[in-house]
């Protein structure tokens, strides 16, 4: 139960004096969630065709395309934030922290944007929660807002990193003529979607994920199972990655044979996009994030 308001004044009144500088920089990114609203609304957004539901499955594997989903996590990740549950906040007390910001995941995320700001990638389709961004992330947020019990901060915080998502993509929109939405997946379990199809031909599997249960979702596959750490898988992600070009040239997995599925936050888009830069055939590479622990929850509930 919350304090009586005469106990909260008090010490509002105090933090207000005693650290102005966080309040100046609140009210800064409250007029800059003001100007991107703005601009949004007087901004169309440039033509593009962006591949969802059964057609974004079908386009992949028919390319043979690999896809990294960029999200809120990456956008925190690129101002410095952490990613976490429930709290949104910068300092990880206010909730369980899943993914630290640090200077080399910036830069990595930074790189990966400029690349698909300025480049046409013919291997990989980047996805954005493009429906969201077309209504300014607003439905979504509201229903999240009810759904998690947000409080007034925690929905401003929500609204400013998906202001700042929009103000981010919008040159990547500008400069790719396709793109995924980066909530098929889930849309695959909600709309009975066979996302299975993505991988049922391959002989040759590459698993990175932080339970092992998984790999029995790939029934009658050459499965190379790489544990993924739960918390702060970047921590790990050199050792990772050189774990995975290792097992890449020993067995000759290229692009014709083989795919690598990846559910590692930011991470899985690094790795993703570092692989295609430094392999001529990468296998094609699945960034499906929480897909089979949601797809686990939903069987049990049934």
């Amino acid at each position: 139960m919350s304090q009586p308001f005469h106990k909260r004044l008090f010490p509002a009144i105090y933090r207000r004096i005693r650290y102005p500088h966080v309040f100046i920089k609140a009210g800064a990114n409250r007029i800059k969630i003001a100007a991107l609203m703005i601009g949004a609304y007087i901004t169309k957004l440039p033509e593009t065709k962006c591949y969802t539901g059964q057609a974004f499955l079908n386009h992949i594997k028919k390319n043979r395309l690999s896809f990294i989903r960029w999200g809120d996590g990456e956008t925190k990740i690129f101002h410095g934030m952490n990613v976490g549950t429930k709290n949104r906040h910068v300092n990880p007390k206010n909730g369980r922290t899943i993914q630290e910001s640090s200077m080399k995941l910036r830069e990595k995320i930074k790189s990966l944007l400029v690349f698909f700001e300025n480049h046409k990638s013919e291997d990989i389709l980047f996805c954005i929660p493009f429906e969201s961004i077309k209504s300014l992330f607003a439905p979504c947020l509201h229903q999240k807002a009810r759904q998690e019990n947000y409080t007034f901060y925690q929905t401003f915080n929500e609204l400013f990193i998906w202001s700042e998502s929009w103000a981010l993509l919008k040159k990547i929109i500008k400069k790719q003529p396709l793109l995924g939405d980066s909530m098929v997946p889930r849309e695959a379990l909600r709309e009975n979607l066979n996302m299975e199809q993505l991988w049922k031909d391959e002989k040759n599997v590459i698993l990175l994920h932080s339970k092992k249960w998984v790999a029995e979702e790939f029934k009658n596959k050459n499965v190379f199972f790489l544990k993924v750490p739960g918390r702060n898988a970047f921590r790990s992600y050199d050792k990772l990655k050189n774990d995975t070009l290792k097992i890449i040239k020993k067995n000759k997995l290229n692009r014709e044979n083989s795919c690598l599925v990846i559910c590692a936050g930011p991470l899985a888009k690094v790795l993703i996009f570092e692989l295609h830069q430094e392999i001529e055939s990468a296998p094609v590479c699945y960034d499906l994030g929480r897909f089979f622990e949601i797809k686990r929850l939903e069987k049990f509930d049934l």
